[in-house]
């Protein structure tokens, strides 16, 4: 009888040993889910997103409840919209290169020139006499995945000035007054307005 009493506390001591075990186990669990919340929160702050894609793949081995998983799911969210954010402040910021080779004979009147973005084929820019009949050229891009929506514009080659819908006139209202000389400039400015927003 004695025996079998010593065997059940024995038991008992070992359930409770293993209980108390277990109890450690998934408090690490979450002492380790906390610290890589917080490190994965960081690395979002800080924009450094493959430090917060590798703590995420991290951060699951330690849920062990529904707000964790809830946790993580905002934690995705939260990497999603400011690489989002991110990439958007980037391309607005971002100058691209231009050139512009090849110039020949297109169709009808129009001359038709190559133009290049960051060194790789983006369409081409054409400038042709202005309809309108006053001294300069109309000038278009077509085949452009840069340049956006096409924009009217043109070349006064007697006020020496450009004009775009998107940006303006580059010596009346502008500050400081942009005069251009030549067709070559006036094409380089009008691909950079469509190109990059501005004049150069």
């Amino acid at each position: 009888m004695r025996s079998l009493l010593w065997t059940a506390v024995v038991a008992v001591s070992l359930f409770a040993g293993g209980f108390d075990a277990f109890e450690q186990f998934e408090q690490q669990d979450k002492n380790t889910f906390t610290k890589l919340e917080k490190q994965i929160r960081r690395c979002i702050e800080t924009d450094d997103f493959s430090c917060a894609r590798e703590k995420l793949g991290q951060i699951r081995r330690y849920v062990s409840t529904k707000k964790d998983s809830r946790t993580i799911a905002q934690l995705q969210e939260a990497l999603k919209r400011e690489e989002t954010r991110y990439e958007a402040a980037r391309q607005a910021n971002r100058h691209y290169d231009i050139a512009i080779r090849g110039c020949k004979n297109g169709a009808g009147s129009a001359i038709m020139c190559t133009l290049y973005v960051d060194g790789r084929y983006d369409g081409n820019i054409f400038y042709k006499s202005r309809s309108d009949g006053n001294d300069g050229f109309d000038i278009f891009i077509l085949g452009s995945k840069h340049a956006g929506a096409s924009m009217g514009g043109y070349y006064d080659t007697s006020l020496h000035r450009v004009w775009t819908t998107k940006c303006g006139d580059s010596v009346f209202g502008a500050s400081p007054r942009i005069m251009v000389y030549s067709i070559s400039d006036a094409l380089m400015m009008y691909a950079e307005c469509a190109v990059n927003g501005k004049y150069k």
